[in-house]
């Protein structure tokens, strides 16, 4: 949650030289007469062109560079950012968050151009003049630059790169459909495994499931919701859980957090998702993507 909002405090985005050479020549007068001494011409004088100072990169993504002042930049918004929502963590932490956002946004932006996106300078344009216009006019929009560490340049150039990757990103969460097969569990959970057979064994002589459910969750009954697959972070649940028969309740099942016996509610084939289940899948969708971008792609990380 903090780095979505984050993201949405930051609106992310973009010599040559002259040759001269002096010559002077003896006087050819001074060559006829023997008696004076030969002057040689002077060698010609070369200035060369100033070497282009190189531009500090904190990344390198297939070539494309991160630029350093953007990546310094970006920290501070961020520490601004985690100092408004009294979020505290290292610097060390504060450099990772920014340079894994920093480089899946020029993931992203690179895959949308090579899936055909693009913008006209008109669009980015009136994109701007939108922007400047919501802030209260030009002198408001200049303030919040420089109150966020921005500069018309880099703010540009950030922002060019964002609306490529939102762009890309909107293409891969669509991919998650609107309905999937659903299941509603109940659950009874506890910390101890010899409980939880004696509950188990309780359940095979008839004892009624939600009965014991909110013995043990007084607040919920043991309630899970519905949920697809993908969902839950406890894999092994959601296996079970869809393994299960409507009516019907699992064995022990031991996970991280303790020992669970699922029953199975009732099963949907094709049910709209939850907003909460969509936003989780899409994230993972996202995430996934990432990770394969990532694993193929060229990274030089130069100022970590």
């Amino acid at each position: 949650m903090m780095c979505t909002r984050w993201r949405q405090l930051c609106f992310v985005l973009l010599a040559s030289g002259c040759l001269w050479i002096l010559a002077s020549c003896s006087n050819p007068q001074m060559a006829l007469k023997p008696s004076a001494t030969e002057t040689k011409a002077p060698s010609p004088t070369v200035t060369l062109p100033p070497t282009p100072t190189p531009i500090p990169y904190a990344a390198l993504v297939n070539g494309e560079g991160i630029y350093l002042s953007d990546y310094l930049a970006e920290i501070l918004r961020l520490q601004d950012a985690q100092s408004s929502l009294n979020i505290q963590s290292s610097q060390e932490e504060q450099k990772e968050i920014v340079l894994t956002d920093m480089i899946n946004q020029v993931l992203l932006a690179q895959a949308a151009v090579k899936e055909g996106y693009s913008i006209t300078e008109n669009e980015y344009n009136q994109i701007m003049d939108d922007l400047v216009q919501k802030a209260g006019g030009k002198d408001a929009f200049e303030g919040w630059l420089s109150s966020n560490h921005y500069d018309w340049e880099s703010f540009t150039r950030l922002l060019k790169i964002s609306l490529a990757s939102a762009w890309q990103r909107d293409r891969i969460i669509a991919g998650v459909p609107l309905e999937m097969e659903q299941v509603s569990v109940l659950q009874i959970l506890v910390y101890d495994e010899a409980l939880a057979q004696s509950i188990h064994a309780q359940l095979i002589n008839g004892a009624d499931f939600s009965a014991l459910a909110f013995q043990y969750d007084p607040q919920t009954g043991g309630w899970l919701g519905w949920f697809p697959k993908g969902y839950l972070f406890l894999p092994e649940i959601e296996e079970t859980a869809f393994s299960l028969q409507p009516g019907t309740f699992s064995d022990v099942v031991k996970t991280a957090y303790g020992y669970h016996i699922l029953y199975l509610i009732e099963k949907e084939a094709k049910k709209p998702l939850s907003v909460n289940a969509l936003k989780a899948l899409q994230q993972k969708e996202l995430e996934n993507w990432l990770k394969v971008a990532r694993d193929n792609s060229e990274i030089q990380i130069i100022h970590p």
